[in-house]
C-alpha cells in the first residue's frame, strides 16, 4: 500500500468540501492515480490536514488580535464601564441579568481569542519560578560583599 502523495493533498481536501466519503476518494486516488489506500488512511490524513489547518489559523487569529489587544482590552474596559452604568440603571432584574451576561461575552469572546483564556505553560511557568529563585538568591548575595 503506498503512502497519499503530498502532491494529491489539495485535490483530496478538495473532494472532501465537495461532500466525497474517504472510501469515494480512496476509490479515486486508485482509479485516477493508481495510488491503493484505505478509506481509513484517507480519513486519517484528512483529520491530520484539518489540525494543522486549524492550528495555522489559531496563529493567525492570534497575531492578528495581538497587534489590537492593548487598544481592544481599553475598549472593553468602557464597555464594561459602561454595561456596569446602565446595570445600575436597569428598570429590573432581568435588563440588568440581559446586559451583565452580554458584557461578560464581550470580555470572554476577547479573552479566548487572544488565547489569554488558556492556562500557562506549565514548563514556562517552571522556568519563571527557576529564574525567580535564582535572581533573588544573587539578590540577596549582593549586599553581603
Amino acid at each position: 500500500m503506498s503512502k497519499i502523495p503530498p502532491n494529491l493533498q489539495t485535490e483530496l481536501v478538495a473532494r472532501a468540501t465537495e461532500g466525497w466519503s474517504s472510501q469515494q476518494i480512496a476509490d479515486w486516488l486508485k482509479t485516477e492515480h493508481g495510488v491503493d489506500v484505505s478509506h481509513a488512511a484517507v480519513r486519517k490524513r484528512l483529520a491530520a490536514t484539518r489540525t494543522d489547518r486549524a492550528e495555522a489559523a489559531k496563529l493567525v487569529v492570534r497575531e492578528t488580535l495581538s497587534r489590537t489587544l492593548g487598544e481592544d482590552i481599553r475598549c472593553l474596559d468602557e464597555l464594561r464601564i459602561e454595561a456596569v452604568r446602565r446595570c445600575k440603571a436597569a428598570p429590573d432584574d432581568k435588563t440588568w441579568a440581559l446586559l451583565a451576561d452580554q458584557a461578560r461575552k464581550l470580555i470572554d469572546t476577547k479573552l479566548h481569542y487572544s488565547g489569554a483564556d488558556q492556562p500557562d505553560d506549565p514548563k514556562l511557568s517552571g522556568l519563571a519560578d527557576f529564574l525567580g529563585t535564582v535572581l533573588r538568591a544573587e539578590s540577596a548575595g549582593d549586599g553581603d560583599d
